[in-house]
């Protein structure tokens, strides 16, 4: 499907941060993605031994999922997200910084006892600049990939849809309030795809559970991304 930019759509971005796009999934597309983020993560935990896949395993082990199948990196890497991203912040071209699976959080009774790294996050209100392992970060898409049978009336401005296949863009600095996971979110799931400058560096950042992960596939902190490993999605 073709999604027409008009100034619009940039003028309520600009404004507000956060613009939300209908059906960016169509039905199909949201079944192979829901799909294939299973199976992928499964694999993952089983090579890593882990028996039950708690919310803090699927966090941790759902960053760059692209990497290891083929039909997530089509979807992740799609050109029509990078292109509405690109007309959204009038800058091209960009690179694809990561992806991050954000799983069902645990029941909020549950979330006083755990001090794991992704209950931590989900108290948290950071900015994608502010939680990102990369300098140069320039747009975030958060897709819904899970909701529950009941929906709620869509939230104005929200970065969590509340309807899957529906994807919201927002700047590096909106705020990512998570503790929306717990309290308006619960059941839901999200890939958030993130985009960066085509000179973006890999850094440390202490606010990010996943920072460590670019250390697998060669890179250091400092390094400038590659083409081969973090490739330009548009152009």
């Amino acid at each position: 499907m073709k999604f027409a930019i008009d100034s619009n759509h940039r003028d309520y971005f600009q404004k507000n941060h956060t613009i939300e796009f209908d059906s960016l999934l169509n039905e199909n597309q949201l079944v192979v993605l829901k799909s294939r983020l299973n199976e992928t993560l499964k694999a993952r935990l089983k090579e890593k031994k882990v028996a039950l896949p708690a919310p803090e395993n699927l966090f941790r082990e759902g960053r760059d999922l692209w990497r290891t199948d083929e039909p997530l990196r089509k979807i992740v890497a799609h050109r029509k997200f990078g292109e509405i991203a690109s007309e959204l912040i009038s800058q091209k071209p960009l690179r694809l910084g990561y992806d991050q699976y954000i799983s069902p959080p645990p029941p909020q009774i549950l979330l006083g006892h755990q001090q794991t790294t992704y209950a931590l996050l989900l108290s948290k209100v950071l900015s994608l600049e502010e939680l990102s392992s990369l300098q140069g970060v320039l747009c975030g898409l958060m897709l819904c990939v899970q909701a529950p049978d009941t929906m709620e009336t869509p939230d104005t401005q929200a970065i969590f849809s509340r309807k899957p296949g529906n994807g919201v863009f927002f700047s590096p600095n909106a705020p990512i309030n998570f503790n929306e996971m717990v309290h308006k979110r619960q059941g839901f799931a999200y890939l958030l795809i993130v985009y960066v400058h085509p000179s973006a560096v890999y850094i440390l950042n202490d606010n990010d559970p996943n920072t460590h992960v670019l250390k697998k596939y060669g890179y250091v902190f400092g390094d400038k991304l590659s083409d081969k490993l973090n490739p330009i999605v548009y152009r």
